[in-house]
C-alpha cells in the first residue's frame, strides 16, 4: 500500500507542474516560486512521512519484515515474460513526471527500464507526458535564463526534494537496499528490474540521481552534490549515501549531458 500513498501524496504535483509550465508561458517568476514550493513540500511528504511507515524495526507499528517482503512482494517486481516491462518502481507514472519536468535523462539499465516502461503507460498517460516534455516551458531551463536568485534557490530545493543526497530518490534507495540484502542473503528466488544491475558497484537500486542518471541534475548551469551507488556508515551506525558530484544540463534545444 506504500506505492500507492506514494501516488496519491504526489498527486498535487501533477497540478502544480502544469501551473509552473504556464508560470513559464506567462514570465510569471513568482506564480512559479508558488509551484516550486508545492512540489518540493509533497515531495518531502512522501520521504519523511509515507517511507517512513516501512519500517523494520520489529517493535514499529508500523513493522514490514524485510524476509516476509522479500519473499512475498519483491517477486511480482520481476516479470513473467522478459518481454514485458517489470511493474516495479520504473512503471510509478509520478516518478515519470518528475523525471521529465526536472530534465532528467537515463544512462544505466534502470533508467532504459523506465523509458521501456514508460511506452507501455495508457495512451493518456503518454500524451500528457509528451506535453510536459516541452523545450521552450522547460522550467530548468527558464530558471536558469532568469538568473533570479530566490527562483534559483527554491527550484534547487525542489530538486534536492526530489533527487538529492536527503531527497526521495535517496531514501527510497537507502530503504530498498536494506531490504533487498536480506532478501537476497534469505535466498530470494529471482532479481527484481529494481535490483538488476545498472551501477558498477553492483547495488543496482533503483531511480536515484546516482543509479538512474549518474552524471546529470536538472540544476540549471551549475554542479552540484550528489550520491553514488553504494553507502557508508556514519558515526551514529547508519547507513547513509557517499558523496559524489554531477552536472546537469537543460538547455532550450532539450537535455543532454555535459
Amino acid at each position: 500500500m506504500i506505492p500507492v500513498e506514494a501516488v496519491a501524496a504526489l498527486a498535487p504535483t501533477v497540478g502544480a507542474i502544469v501551473r509552473a509550465q504556464e508560470a513559464v508561458a506567462d514570465d510569471d517568476v513568482r506564480a512559479l516560486e508558488h509551484e516550486l514550493t508545492a512540489i518540493a513540500d509533497a515531495l518531502h511528504e512522501v520521504t519523511a512521512v509515507t517511507f517512513a511507515k516501512v519500517n523494520p524495526n520489529r517493535y514499529s507499528p508500523t513493522y514490514v519484515d524485510p524476509v516476509v517482503w522479500g519473499k512475498t512482494v519483491a517477486p511480482f517486481a520481476t516479470p513473467s515474460d522478459p518481454a514485458v516491462p517489470a511493474p516495479s518502481g520504473t512503471a510509478i507514472p509520478s516518478f515519470t513526471l518528475l523525471d521529465v519536468f526536472f530534465c532528467r535523462t537515463y544512462a544505466t539499465k534502470i533508467g532504459h527500464g523506465t523509458d521501456r516502461a514508460r511506452s507501455w503507460f495508457a495512451s493518456h498517460w503518454q500524451a500528457f507526458l509528451r506535453s510536459v516534455d516541452v523545450p521552450e516551458l522547460s522550467v530548468p531551463g527558464y530558471v536558469r535564463r532568469r538568473k533570479d536568485r530566490a527562483l534559483g534557490g527554491l527550484f534547487q530545493e525542489a530538486l534536492d526534494a526530489y533527487a538529492g543526497e536527503t531527497g526521495l530518490l535517496a531514501r527510497h534507495r537507502l530503504k530498498t537496499y536494506g531490504y533487498l540484502d536480506l532478501s537476497f542473503k534469505t535466498g530470494a528466488p529471482r532479481r527484481s528490474a529494481a535490483s538488476a544491475g545498472g551501477s558498477p558497484s553492483g547495488c543496482g537500486i533503483p531511480r536515484t540521481a546516482s543509479s538512474s542518471s549518474p552524471a546529470r541534475s536538472a540544476t540549471p548551469g551549475a554542479r552540484r552534490r550528489g550520491s553514488t551507488c553504494g553507502s557508508r556508515r556514519s558515526e551514529h551506525g547508519e547507513t547513509t549515501a557517499p558523496r559524489g558530484s554531477a552536472t546537469w544540463c537543460c538547455t532550450s534545444r532539450g537535455r543532454h549531458p555535459r
